[in-house]
């Protein structure tokens, strides 16, 4: 997730650092965030804080796990409607949903971190 941050344009500069190959000096910058995969953890929770307060501030059952979220509601129309609103708010917030494995209609039975949760139960 972290790797798809991206670095806005203005400020690549100032995230670069310059090697020295074979007698030549090249410059590099980063284009995305800049860290391994030990914090990418605590950016995300950062990240997400403020999308699932609002969603939680408006009525929604959400729980977040990293980048992998699951949304309830008691029945299908409301369901879609949050399902909707929290897909509009990820696409406002510049965050990209993955089309392939996210699933943005409602479902009673479904594959979660792993496990598969069965709500007709």
């Amino acid at each position: 997730m972290h790797l798809l941050i991206d670095m806005n344009e203005n400020f690549t500069t100032y995230l670069g650092f310059q090697w020295n190959l074979e007698g030549k000096t090249y410059y590099f910058e980063f284009l995305c965030v800049p860290f391994g995969l030990s914090p990418g953890p605590r950016v995300c929770k950062k990240l997400f804080r403020p999308l699932i307060t609002r969603w939680r501030l408006n009525g929604l059952c959400t729980v977040l796990f990293f980048d992998d979220g699951i949304i309830g509601a008691v029945d299908f129309d409301s369901c879609v409607k949050l399902s909707d609103f929290v897909f509009h708010d990820l696409l406002l917030c510049h965050i990209l949903p993955n089309c392939k494995k996210s699933c943005w209609k409602p479902n009673k039975v479904v594959d979660w971190l792993g496990y598969t949760w069965d709500f007709n139960r």
